[in-house]
């Protein structure tokens, strides 16, 4: 009975009238009232959808390559059905139809094709949904009807959809470049058509989906034609900016009102653009609801797959682009600009990690990535921030502390740099005015120091870096990747580097040491309140490595007395130390003021 129902939706079953006891749609289309409205047609084909939306029928079109053709074409082909429609069932029409869609949606699964037929079928399938999105355009003629043109809009949509959930490895892997290459097109030309469109985001799904599947290879030389240009890096990068979730605290707090079934392919496609990533891989939690992880590894995994080479000057069109993001005006797109900024400075960096060498990746930090933050960082708001502490964990998450080291001197010299210090003696006494109007976020910066707004980015910054630099351990096993992990994370072996990160994660902590800790030490007393919070965390953060480094020693000492040796070692070093005797000190101190003494 199901392809009975599909022929009554397509109207042509102009030869099936009374077959299982349903009228003929296709002559009913001829029938007209008084009012010259189609009311027993539209009758007509509610019912069928109701019958076509029910678990058997879904079942029985998802069984084989051929009912899942027939299907397509049902739901790609039925703009004439909604203009046939009265006025006022216009709108009922496309929820019926959608309540087809949306139980085939849900239920989807690959099938593997065993035959000649079921592949020639499923390439014919493609076929059709390539056409309609290469060769259909919009119609242009001011007299056609707005619903006739929402539901054409709607067909686009769904032809996307299709093509996302459809291609796989046999298609894009195979002999056959001809399809592999139509997709490409499609991709770039959506992209670069649909402004900001429901169908740019959905495309965008089918995007990642290809660049996920044929990863390295011939495959991606469309890719690395296009990247390879200034323009459409831009015009990527603007897709990453509209998929993101509308700001509703700008322009009146009204979020987009999507038509039926749109949120939902959106949110299918959303699941397409990078592999699942069980980020962050550790108790703390992402600071930025906003931050995507997808589009971090989407430009991750562009990158790895067009080789160090390509990705160097892709590189630095994006950075450039993301700086430009970094700076957006206050409009409704500022916040999503600023965060795909982030995104794409994680995926680049990511992507660096993977593919370059030592001593290319710290040219690379000093001349693209370090200048980048230095100059992004103090642009974006402290709203934002957050961001940004999601991208630098992404981005250094399993790596050994020596690929990221250039990172750590530069961030920690950033801190000692501009960290509000305390005065002491007279000086104090003399600029008390000025720590106070400090306080409330005007001044009080002594030796020249940045705002605090500033510092507490800082600050932020670094307990992203030191969150990541606790995962590895002080051990033979540091860096190594946990047994369950790969089960769990596509997560490379090359990143386990053996007793040369184990001296490495000794010279990061050893950097932490001397010139992080004291300098947090030095400003407990600050005078903004977010520093404080965050000059806490830092030092809890600096006190639970040196316990996990304290228990790895002792566990691993090949006597008790080693080990008791290596503890006592440590404990002359211990950070827990230093913070306590910093505290107990302000009990006897004449030289500071009494703000600091309450902070």
């Amino acid at each position: 009975r199901v392809p009975r129902l599909l022929a009554a939706v397509k109207l042509r079953d102009e030869k099936m009238h009374g077959k299982f006891g349903l009228p003929s749609c296709a002559l009913l289309r001829n029938q007209v009232d008084s009012q010259g409205k189609r009311k027993r047609l539209s009758e007509a084909m509610k019912g069928v959808c109701s019958l076509l939306a029910v678990p058997r029928a879904s079942k029985q079109l998802l069984g084989n390559e051929k009912t899942r053709y027939e299907f397509i074409t049902t739901i790609c082909g039925n703009e004439d059905l909604v203009s046939l429609m009265p006025a006022e069932e216009m709108q009922k029409m496309v929820h019926y139809l959608h309540s087809i869609f949306s139980p085939f949606r849900l239920k989807f699964y690959s099938l593997p094709r065993a035959s000649n037929f079921e592949r020639k079928v499923h390439r014919d399938s493609l076929t059709f949904l390539l056409d309609i999105l290469s060769t259909d355009k919009e119609a242009s003629d001011a007299d056609d009807a707005v619903d006739e043109k929402a539901a054409h809009w709607r067909k686009l949509l769904h032809a996307c959809w299709f093509l996302t959930v459809m291609v796989d490895e046999d298609d894009l892997l195979g002999d056959e470049k001809a399809i592999t290459a139509r997709l490409w097109k499609i991709c770039f030309q959506i992209l670069e058509n649909e402004y900001g469109q429901p169908l740019q985001r959905v495309c965008l799904g089918l995007f990642g989906r290809l660049v996920m599947i044929i990863q390295r290879g011939s495959g991606l030389d469309l890719l690395r034609e296009k990247l390879l240009t200034d323009s459409f890096c831009k015009i990527f990068g603007k897709a990453l900016v509209y998929d993101h979730k509308e700001d509703t605290s700008v322009g009146g707090g009204h979020a987009a009102q999507w038509a039926t079934g749109v949120a939902d392919m959106i949110r299918d496609s959303a699941r397409n653009i990078a592999p699942r990533s069980l980020f962050p891989f550790q108790r703390t939690n992402q600071s930025s609801g906003t931050f995507k992880v997808s589009h971090a590894q989407l430009v991750e995994n562009i990158l790895v797959g067009l080789g160090a080479t390509d990705a160097i000057t892709i590189s630095g069109f994006l950075l450039t682009f993301s700086k430009e993001m970094a700076a957006s005006p206050p409009s409704e797109d500022q916040r999503n600009s600023q965060c795909t900024s982030a995104e794409i400075f994680a995926g680049i960096v990511r992507g660096f990690m993977l593919i370059l060498d030592d001593e290319n990746l710290r040219k690379v930090w000093e001349s693209d990535l370090i200048p980048y933050l230095e100059e992004v960082i103090p642009k974006i708001p402290i709203s934002l921030s957050g961001a940004y502490f999601d991208s630098i964990r992404f981005a250094i998450q399993f790596s050994p502390p020596n690929r990221f080291y250039p990172l750590t001197l530069w961030l920690f010299g950033k801190i000692e740099e501009t960290l509000w210090e305390p005065k002491s003696g007279q000086e104090s006494m003399e600029g008390s005015e000025n720590e106070a109007e400090g306080q409330n976020g005007k001044s009080g910066s002594s030796q020249g120091t940045d705002g605090f707004t500033t510092q507490s980015k800082w600050l932020y910054l670094c307990c992203a870096l030191l969150v990541e630099l606790d995962e590895t351990e002080m051990d033979t096993n540091m860096s190594r990747i946990p047994w369950y992990t790969s089960s769990l994370a596509n997560v490379p072996e090359e990143m386990d580097s053996g007793p040369a990160s184990t001296q490495s994660l000794k010279e990061s902590w050893k950097l932490v040491s001397e010139k992080l800790l004291p300098r947090l030490a030095d400003a407990l007393g600050h005078p903004y309140e977010s520093c404080r919070d965050h000059i806490s965390g830092l030092l809890f953060r600096i006190c639970y490595c040196h316990r996990k480094m304290s228990i790895g020693t002792a566990g691993n000492g090949p006597s008790r007395c080693n080990s008791a040796i290596d503890l006592q070692d440590l404990d002359d070093n211990d950070p827990g130390s230093l913070i306590v005797k910093k505290l107990l000190s302000l009990q006897n101190a004449s030289y500071a003021s009494f703000q600091t003494h309450y902070n």
